[in-house]
């Protein structure tokens, strides 16, 4: 079979020809799961993230929500709601 030819059905492959289609869907698929893995593990520290950011409201006192945030507080009035303080946790986190 000369260089450039497309295997046909039927046609036999020499030894040294299947070696390298084998070669090539191994390093192609082992690629593949390289990036699943890294997909997954930053899709998990995501997650992570928010639950951090989710435990960083503190304490509500006195009509006032204190929400760490970056190493720094910050107060926010009770008027706004708990789940928009929340949101804004999320935002600030991606």
């Amino acid at each position: 079979m000369k260089y450039g030819m497309k295997p046909r059905r039927g046609m036999k492959l020499k030894r040294g020809m299947k070696l390298r289609i084998m070669m090539g869907r191994r390093m192609l698929t082992s690629l593949l799961l390289l990036m699943l893995r890294i997909i997954v593990s930053m899709e998990r520290l995501k997650m992570r993230m928010r639950k951090k950011m989710m435990k960083s409201v503190l304490m509500i006192t006195k009509g006032h929500m204190v929400v760490k945030e970056k190493d720094h507080l910050q107060t926010e009035s009770m008027s706004t709601r708990v789940l928009l303080v929340r949101m804004h946790c999320f935002q600030s986190c991606r």
